[in-house]
């Protein structure tokens, strides 16, 4: 089960479909299914073939499927119903948390940007670091821990990097979210369904 990590997804590049092909076919002629969540599945199959030839007898074949999102594309890679499918670098821990998927390649749109990084800073007010004044919602906060449980809190967006993926990362990572506890919830959700992560980042704040 393998992935293709990408930096943007209307940038396709030939370079790393054709080391796709080469990384799960190998040496022998088989068909390399590719799961998009943007673009067309012709113009994807067409990406392919530009990029590692069919025209020699042991060329492999190409396919690409479509999903609505790129959970859906995950799910098609763990499922066998794709070799392999391209997302951005805030899904790897996903892919590997909840689909045991690895990454074979990644690309970066940027061949100068030396020791760059990405920093995400948590905040709050110091009184809520020694004490809830006189408003206590099981105690102080003591980090990027249980303490924050049933408290409010104010994110970036939902999936965005520093403000989604690295904390709720982090407390899923130390045991602290369970996302499968909330399946079933996020499926029953009124008005609508919403995706388990949302639910369970809005259990453990405790509905706020």
């Amino acid at each position: 089960l393998l992935y293709l990590h990408r930096r943007t997804m209307a940038s396709t590049r030939a370079p790393l479909l054709a080391l796709l092909a080469l990384l799960c076919a190998g040496s022998a002629r088989a068909q390399i299914t590719l799961c998009i969540s943007e673009g067309n599945e012709n113009d994807c199959k067409n990406a392919l073939e530009n990029a590692y030839g069919t025209d020699d007898q042991n060329a492999n074949e190409y396919a690409c499927i479509k999903r609505d999102s790129d959970d859906l594309c995950l799910q098609a890679v763990e499922q066998g119903d794709a070799h392999a499918t391209i997302v951005g670098g805030n899904q790897l821990y996903s892919a590997n948390a909840k689909y045991n998927l690895a990454a074979i390649a990644a690309e970066s749109a940027s061949d100068d940007l030396g020791d760059a990084s990405y920093w995400g800073v948590a905040l709050t007010k110091r009184s809520m670091c020694a004490t809830m004044d006189g408003n206590a919602v099981g105690g102080p906060i003591t980090g990027l821990d249980d303490s924050l449980r049933g408290k409010k809190a104010c994110h970036t967006g939902y999936r965005k990097t520093s403000g989604w993926f690295l904390p709720v990362g982090k407390l899923a990572d130390k045991g602290l979210m369970d996302f499968s506890k909330w399946v079933e919830e996020a499926a029953n959700h009124e008005p609508r369904p919403v995706r388990v992560d949302a639910e369970t980042v809005e259990k453990f704040w405790d509905d706020n």
